[in-house]
């Protein structure tokens, strides 16, 4: 199988896990502000390994955030698997922010995933042009 065989789907799939957990951190600002309650599934402090290193950072930190401004925490083990978090009010922004934070920092992470890849692509097609077109210019 080519190299371009084996990047193309972990690059899609990288990108398709970090958007997973954006969306869950989304799921998590919009249950904040609707109810003051912040459910984090069970598995979801491993999900960070796969963000990057500045993202895995900023998705620990927002973990750790939402655990010190909590005023109760209760596992759920029914269709959820997760801590569910109250926050109270005085701790709403600061919950909020974090979040806010974590999803800007997986969005630049995909931004420069895309970027990467398309200075690769950028490479790859003026490689590729110029061992078709060269030839033909020198003949």
């Amino acid at each position: 199988m080519s190299i371009l065989g084996r990047l193309i789907p972990k690059f899609w799939d990288n990108i398709s896990s970090r958007n997973e957990i954006r969306n869950e951190y989304k799921q998590m600002r919009s249950d904040l502000k609707h109810q003051e309650l912040v459910q984090v599934p069970f598995h979801f402090r491993d999900k960070g390994s796969g963000l990057g290193d500045k993202a895995e950072d900023v998705h620990l930190r927002v973990l750790q955030t939402i655990e010190d401004a909590s005023s109760s925490k209760e596992e759920k083990y029914d269709i959820d698997q997760a801590v569910e978090y109250e926050i109270p009010e005085s701790n709403l922004n600061q919950v909020e922010s974090a979040i806010e934070e974590a999803i800007d920092a997986i969005n630049r992470e995909n931004r420069k995933a895309k970027l990467l890849w398309g200075i690769f692509i950028a490479i790859l097609l003026i490689v590729i042009s110029a061992t078709i077109v060269l030839p033909q210019l020198l003949t």
